[in-house]
């Protein structure tokens, strides 16, 4: 066997020590010899890695970079690297450059191949820098090139939204149409798209109109002028009975004659003019005669076009409650109050309204409480009937906007529902203008004067909450946010309860019973598949507490809970590979083997599962199991055309497991395979001297025999160490 310098043996020494001492988890000792191993061979990235591995363990990262770094200065293409460094800095706050390296790392995979490995790293700079476009894009570009199109377009959605918020309508409409070409069906692309081609607002805007108007007669004079615009928009033919009709149905109308007014319009109609101003106008004069059926009727026609909607609600919620029909009265007027709410809040808080009204409605039919509806029907109409109601509404809404921020749409439908709106209004919006002045206690008392007029009010005591975070009061706020949750599920109200607690959540991600509270409350309601991602979020915590223990319970929690989800196989594999890894954390190596092969039976063909059972089964020391899996492992690759990415973990893991006869001689089979036969006899040479120490002469000479034919530049040597063992001089 070849000889080598006094200073390399050093260096081998102390990085196989490092690396058992790894497998151990003595991770101080690790360190040591690691920092041996550098000392002997400065320019080997190996005793780098191992370091920052160590450090990392022992939860020094800002040391874990600094070897990480190092490492990465030595092998600058290596991708495993890459993603170490990356991780590394994401622990130590340095998100921007986390993700560019993670980038750099996914490119690097990429150019290997590795598509998992490239997409996986992308996901984490996405994560550590959301509003970074590069990484946006360049996951959707891998996701085309894979043909995994539903994908592409779901990231390309998540570019345009980035520039959309930016401003940048152009590039927004670009990755729009480029998630279209991906799937033309994608839901997300056409409402992004059709809100940038047409206005975030796609119902009218109520913010021009003067606040004398109520909706139902802002749309009645909408109506007459369009409807005057068609007599006049161009000469009228000789004989055009439409135009003559229309101006005997106008004059009728301002004078105060209904008969006459609805005798012509209604001949208009009769004679093709079939259009939403018409039916509106025929539907507020049959409600002015009382004939609810009729203009229940022509105002449902009228509903269709999104120009009248708000005022043909409100009308239909006053016919419906002439005709004592309180839930779909409720029902109009609530439609109504959700437009207005829709048209001064952005789109991001749209989304939670339109749940919030749909709850609301639930809840009051759920209650039955027909005297408390009647009161609340009045209030709206008193309401929108009273001057000025829309500088109300935008006024209230440019108060409350921090608390939209933090994801808390509050409606106006919550403040109308108290027995009197208007003081409501007042307190809100002057307790957040205090709030904005940091006069807390000021702003605290407001509310308070608020609370004493309307106890019910949700809204109040949710800026209550929000003062109280401002004073730094967490703990107080955490009582009163919890409180209003609950409040909101006995009400019926689940998803304002939901954005309560999320809104806790953002407030005291480490609080562990807040995040409990969450998934309970999305199981209870069926929110399957966010319970689960709380579940994985709660584990995470728990990890970061140090507390690995009660991490893997709830990752176990977790996965009792994915036969109810919508993607139970995706949530298996997310929970068991996490479990994998923190039973491998914690030396559980049995547990961890289970997790492993649970992940092989939902996808074969997952090699980076099959390399961990490898690693398991030999850290186990169930050899039979290891051979075969590195066997199966092998002919993945082999299918694949890949056996050098084989090669590559097999020498990885022959560097922490160097006495390891199984893998040298697996190597040596794959680099033979590949035709590389120096790299093969390395390995046999390896082999054999591991069979002499081990006393396996016969092997020996086998494993010497397939040297000798492979005919080596020192085949005598060979040859001669054979003829020794032949004549047994060797024992």
């Amino acid at each position: 066997m070849v000889s080598v310098e006094i200073n390399e043996a050093s260096y081998v020494k102390a990085l196989r020590k490092g690396h058992n001492y790894a497998w151990d988890g003595q991770w101080e000792k690790a360190l040591a010899e690691y920092k041996k191993a550098a000392a002997c061979n400065p320019d080997a990235s190996d005793p780098y890695v191992g370091m920052g591995i160590a450090y990392a363990r022992l939860g020094r990262w800002e040391e874990a970079l600094e070897a990480y770094r190092k490492a990465a200065a030595i092998e600058p293409y290596d991708p495993l690297l890459k993603e170490r460094l990356a991780r590394a800095l994401a622990k130590v706050g340095k998100k921007k450059e986390a993700a560019e390296t993670f980038i750099a790392a996914a490119e690097a995979y990429w150019q290997r191949k590795n598509i998992r490995k490239a997409l996986e790293n992308l996901t984490q700079a996405i994560k550590s820098a959301p509003n970074l476009p590069e990484a946006h894009l360049k996951l959707a570009q891998i996701y085309e090139r894979i043909g995994k199109r539903d994908l592409a377009a779901k990231a390309y959605v998540s570019l345009a939204s980035l520039y959309r918020d930016k401003g940048s309508i152009d590039e927004a409409l670009k990755y729009c149409n480029l998630a279209l070409g991906n799937d033309p069906d994608n839901l997300k692309a056409k409402a992004l798209k059709a809100s940038l081609q047409y206005g975030e607002r796609l119902l009218p805007s109520i913010a021009e109109e003067t606040p004398e108007a109520s909706p139902v007669e802002r749309s009645r004079k909408q109506a007459l002028t369009h409807l005057a615009e068609i007599i006049f928009e161009e000469p009228a033919a000789p004989g055009r009975r439409i135009d003559t009709l229309l101006g005997q149905a106008l004059d009728a109308q301002s004078r105060g004659d209904l008969n006459g007014a609805i005798a012509s319009y209604k001949q208009v109609l009769e004679a093709g003019l079939d259009i939403p101003d018409v039916h509106f106008n025929l539907g507020l004069l049959y409600k002015e005669k009382l004939m609810i059926e009729e203009a229940i009727h022509h105002l449902t026609k009228a509903l269709k076009s999104p120009q009248y909607a708000l005022g043909s609600h409100f009308a239909l919620g006053e016919c419906y409650k002439i005709s004592g029909q309180v839930d779909k009265a409720l029902a109009h007027f609530l439609e109504a109050l959700k437009i207005v709410d829709l048209s001064t809040v952005g789109h991001t808080q749209a989304d939670e309204l339109i749940k919030l009204y749909r709850n609301l409605a639930d809840s009051f039919v759920a209650r039955g409480d027909r005297e408390k509806a009647f009161a609340f029907i009045q209030s709206l109409m008193d309401f929108f009937n009273a001057r000025g109601w829309e500088d109300k509404v935008k006024e209230l809404r440019e108060h409350i906007r921090a608390l939209e921020d933090e994801g808390i749409a509050l409606s106006l439908a919550e403040v109308m529902e108290a027995p009197n709106p208007e003081e409501v209004f007042r307190s809100l919006s002057l307790s957040q203008e205090l709030m904005k002045r940091k006069l807390l206690e000021s702003a605290s008392e407001e509310c308070f004067r608020g609370i004493a007029s309307a106890p019910f009010c949700l809204p109040l005591h949710i800026q209550m909450a929000e003062i109280l975070i401002k004073g730094n009061r967490i703990e107080e706020a955490t009582e009163k946010y919890l409180l209003i949750a609950r409040d909101y599920e006995l009400r019926g109200i689940p998803y304002r309860a939901i954005s309560i607690l999320k809104r806790l959540i953002r407030l005291v991600p480490m609080d562990v019973s807040v995040r409990v509270r969450l998934i309970n409350t999305l199981i209870s309601f069926g929110h399957i598949d966010e319970a689960m991602e709380q579940y994985m979020q709660l584990g995470e915590v728990f990890y970061e507490l140090a507390d690995i223990k009660k991490a893997i319970e709830s990752y176990r929690q977790a996965l009792l809970l994915t036969p109810r989800s919508s993607k139970e196989e995706e949530w298996r594999a997310k929970i068991l590979y996490r479990l994998g890894d923190l039973y491998v954390q914690v030396m559980q190596w049995k547990e961890a083997l289970e997790a492993y092969s649970q992940l092989k039976e939902l996808d074969p063909k997952d090699k980076e599962v099959r390399k961990r059972l490898v690693t398991l089964y030999i850290r186990l020391k169930l050899a039979d199991q290891a051979s075969k899996e590195v066997e199966e492992l092998i002919d993945l690759y082999r299918q694949e055309g890949k056996l050098s990415e084989m090669a590559g973990f097999l020498e990885e893991l022959a560097q922490e497991q160097p006495e390891d006869q199984m893998l040298r001689s697996a190597l040596a089979k794959i680099y033979l395979e590949l035709g590389l036969k120096d790299k093969a006899i390395e390995q046999l040479d390896l082999l054999g001297e591991l069979q002499l120490d081990a006393g396996k002469f016969q092997e020996a000479k086998e494993t010497i025999s397939t040297i000798i034919s492979l005919n080596p530049r020192e085949v005598g040597a060979y040859q001669e160490l054979l003829k020794r063992l032949e004549r047994g001089e060797i024992a």
